[in-house]
């Protein structure tokens, strides 16, 4: 990554954005020791899995360990703000060119693809970007996707932060409160082979999108 010395990150809205995110990440571990938390463990398992397949895989693991639906739903919208605020600052310099990135440049370019294939989430604004958020095929979707296309069709940077944010808060709340429901219903069966297959059908949703998007990429090169 390259950095363009002449700028100073901290003394710009982005930095405030990012301490704001680095400062949530804190409150959270702090509030968790200070409720005596011990199954650091299996939290670590659920964050990975929220940022490798996206809360569709993380909010199982969640339900399971921490049998609270609440508190679920609190750690994946943390976990959900805290990249975001990590994150879009840094989108924020690519697009000012102050910074030199791959790894943030092959994200940007991922979800401008996503706006080109389907147009429709350029056409509805403010509402195709909570529909990125709202749909947990991370890395397809998700807040980081959302906010770059907020970025590609001109959303004002605070609209487009508003709506990442409070969005991701309903997200969040309405897919623990969908697993829960399924938790109940199968309270019968073994907790652990519900929560296997529910993350096997995901990572078997994401194999099946990413050969299309190749699929169609490919074909798209041999018209060209």
């Amino acid at each position: 990554m390259e950095i363009n010395k002449n700028y100073n990150f901290f003394k710009a809205p982005e930095g405030l954005v990012f301490i704001t995110g680095l400062l949530i990440f804190v409150s959270g571990a702090v509030f968790l020791l200070l409720t005596k938390f011990n199954k650091w463990e299996s939290l670590g398992g659920m964050l990975a899995a929220g940022h490798f397949l996206g809360k569709g895989a993380s909010i199982p693991i969640g339900v399971g360990f921490l049998h609270s639906r609440v508190l679920t739903a609190l750690i994946v919208y943390l976990q959900d703000i805290v990249t975001f605020f990590v994150v879009f600052p840094l989108l924020i310099l690519l697009r000012k060119k102050v910074i030199k990135s791959k790894l943030i440049q092959d994200t940007f370019d991922q979800a401008e693809e996503i706006t080109t294939e389907y147009k429709w989430i350029k056409t509805f604004g403010i509402g195709g970007v909570a529909f990125c958020v709202l749909f947990p095929f991370q890395p397809l979707t998700g807040p980081i996707t959302a906010s770059i296309v907020g970025m590609l069709i001109a959303l004002p940077l605070r609209v487009n932060m508003f709506t990442v944010v409070i969005t991701s808060a309903v997200s969040a709340a309405m897919w623990t409160l969908l697993y829960g429901e399924i938790f109940d219903l199968t309270k019968n069966l073994n907790r652990d082979l519900i929560t296997a297959i529910t993350i096997g059908t995901m990572i078997g949703l994401y194999v099946v999108l990413y050969f299309m998007m190749v699929k169609r990429k490919a074909a798209k090169n041999k018209k060209i």
